[in-house]
């Protein structure tokens, strides 16, 4: 747990730039500049690009899908992976499994196949971005 908002911030700003660095090797990955992602998502100034990538500011909700398409990357990892950097409580909650509701049973399906492949994809993503975090960090130390 947090002892101060000090360290409420420095965690949001390191978790930022862990986004941002996230963000640019996704557009280095695709080839595109910076102003060439910036057209593809419809953003007026290139140089928004580089303050996310700098882990200043973060993605409007209501352009995660024209981010996704433009780095070639499926909507839902995209989110995903989004919100462990911006929205971690909700990620954890979303995507760790560590929050049981009470008001509602979970739902129901009439094929247990699916759901089983859910479950696999979600522990599969969680480890995926587990290590690719964990690269990250070493990359980042040497």
């Amino acid at each position: 747990m947090y002892n101060s908002v000090t360290e409420i911030s420095a965690d949001v700003a390191r978790l930022r730039k862990e986004g941002g660095k996230w963000l640019k090797s996704l557009r280095e990955q695709r080839g595109l500049s910076q102003k060439e992602l910036a057209e593809l998502v419809d953003v007026q100034f290139h140089t928004f690009i580089s303050q996310l990538e700098n882990g200043r500011g973060r993605i409007p909700p209501e352009r995660y899908e024209s981010w996704a398409t433009a780095l070639d990357i499926p909507c839902h990892h995209f989110v995903e992976r989004v919100l462990s950097f911006y929205d971690p409580m909700t990620h954890r909650i979303l995507f760790e499994g560590r929050a049981v509701s009470t008001s509602a049973p979970p739902p129901q399906t009439d094929e247990p196949q699916l759901q089983q492949i859910d479950d696999l994809h979600r522990l599969l993503g969680r480890q995926t971005a587990a290590i690719e975090l964990l690269r990250e960090r070493l990359s980042s130390s040497q």
